[in-house]
């Protein structure tokens, strides 16, 4: 029953596709979206029948056997909601992969509606391509793993968030609501980031606009003290880091974290020092640093180094994308274009502060990769635009100028 399921899902996936207008309106787009889903199925297939493609995943047998198995506790909120739909429709690996893939193709629609919102149509094809056939996303995204889930949420939240700036309450606030319950639930750091995500939203929002932003702060200051107290304590309960931040003790957490985390052969080699404010100032930013851009390229010896170092590569051109598109940007662009990168960062910030080894990263940067994308990605994809090669166009004329006349 559970296989069966699954097989209308993919078919029902494929249909919405084809309904919906966006990719309607662009073949191109149409089928490429397509055929990253049919990928990833083929996966799910050969993962449920034939063999592991990617035995290095635990996780994901880990999270299928918990939510299998109703003598064992499921201690995740995804784990549990599996379990649900395995009582509901029989255990089936297939249907559980299936469900991820879904829910990553709801992530892609939400991107599809912010590169309109950052008007970035111009890449269009471009960005769809990088997002929805990244390699790293393709195997995550297609297994029973939370990376699907934290894409949608944070897609869902970024859509909301820009909604809420264009005044449209009635859309905005469920959306970012949701999604912000959804990021708390999936994992316990995300907790924390779903607070401040939700505080920077409001900042941003009345900034942009102050008429809009007053009436939310005034909600806020009205409704904060009724809710903050019961918030706070529900959170704590679910939360380990929540707990923590609440507690005073978020710093000497994240590094009693990092410490507990097994060492792999691709480890950092970098310790965050909470033992001083010189030597917490001197580590967090050697440790994003290398979270971003590890591993250097005197660290690569083998093929999981190699793809490592080339999604570092993007990220890097990324960052620089994304100063370029903000620099050009008009300034009603540009205040989106800021916001969505400076969550993306400080996702990737407080991600950074958990995580030892690039092979853990890779999984970790699923989720800020999006937003990245949608800042930096016009500048990489448009060659015209890039000051560097008109740089290079200028100087190789000047040489064969220069060769010509002898």
């Amino acid at each position: 029953m559970g296989d069966l399921v699954a097989i209308f899902l993919m078919f029902l996936s494929l249909l919405a596709c084809w309904n919906y207008a966006p990719l309607r309106a662009r073949p191109p787009v149409l089928w490429l979206v397509c055929a990253s889903l049919l990928v990833r199925y083929a996966i799910c297939f050969c993962e449920a029948f034939l063999f592991r493609m990617v035995a290095s995943i635990e996780d994901a047998d880990g999270i299928h056997l918990e939510a299998a198995d109703p003598t064992l506790t499921a201690k995740l909120p995804y784990t549990q909601l599996l379990r649900l739909v395995y009582e509901a429709f029989g255990v089936s690996k297939l249907l559980g992969e299936t469900l991820s893939v879904v829910t990553f193709l709801a992530a892609i629609f939400f991107f599809i509606e912010l590169i309109r919102w950052l008007r970035q149509e111009r890449h269009f094809f471009g960005l769809v391509a990088l997002y929805a056939l990244l390699p790293s996303l393709v195997i995550h995204t297609s297994l029973t793993l939370r990376e699907a889930s934290q894409c949608l949420t944070f897609m869902a939240g970024l859509t909301g968030a820009l909604l809420l700036g264009e005044k449209k309450l009635a859309v905005a606030i469920p959306l970012i609501g949701l999604s912000l319950l959804g990021m708390s639930l999936l994992h316990n750091g995300l907790a924390l980031y779903a607070v401040l995500f939700g505080i920077l939203s409001i900042a941003w929002t009345s900034a942009k606009a102050k008429e809009n932003g007053v009436l939310i702060l005034l909600a806020c200051l009205v409704a904060g003290p009724l809710l903050a107290p019961k918030l706070a304590s529900r959170l704590s309960e679910k939360s380990v880091v929540m707990r923590q931040v609440l507690s005073g003790n978020v710093v000497a957490y994240a590094e009693k974290y990092r410490t507990g985390v097994e060492n792999a052969r691709s480890s950092y080699g970098i310790e965050l020092n909470a033992g001083s404010l010189s030597g917490l100032v001197t580590t967090l930013p050697a440790i994003l640093f290398m979270y971003m851009f590890a591993p250097l390229p005197w660290q690569i010896r083998g093929f999981l180094d190699i793809y490592a170092f080339a999604e570092a590569a993007l990220r890097l051109g990324l960052c620089w994308g994304a100063w370029v598109n903000i620099k050009e940007a008009s300034p009603v662009l540009r205040g989106r274009l800021v916001f969505v990168l400076g969550v993306s960062l400080l996702l990737e910030f407080l991600w950074a502060t958990g995580t030892t080894n690039w092979g853990t990263a890779i999984r970790h940067h699923s989720m800020a990769y999006g937003g990245l994308l949608l800042v930096g990605g016009g500048p990489l994809l448009s060659f015209e635009i890039d000051p560097l090669k008109r740089s290079l166009l200028r100087r190789r004329k000047r040489r064969q100028a220069q060769t010509a006349f002898g």
